[in-house]
């Protein structure tokens, strides 16, 4: 196997991740300033509802971002 191209894979996938985790940290704290409620002290209470729209936020920006950096590859 070329070490080159294991190398890049590798640098792409970095790439992904972090700009993954920073999408989701900056919609999270869209959301907290878009509603009227502190979501942390929400989810801190243990609320389940916020608790499952945080959830399927991170999914759907998790999925957007991955499969736009997926399909970039290709």
């Amino acid at each position: 196997m070329n070490f080159w191209v294991l190398a890049v894979n590798v640098g792409y996938a970095m790439f992904g991740v972090a700009l993954t985790l920073t999408a989701m940290y900056a919609s999270f704290r869209l959301f907290d300033r878009m509603t009227w409620f502190d979501t942390c002290r929400h989810l801190h209470d243990g609320n389940v509802a916020v608790g499952v729209m945080v959830a399927g936020m991170c999914i759907g920006i998790g999925c957007a971002v991955g499969l736009t950096i997926g399909l970039g590859l290709n």
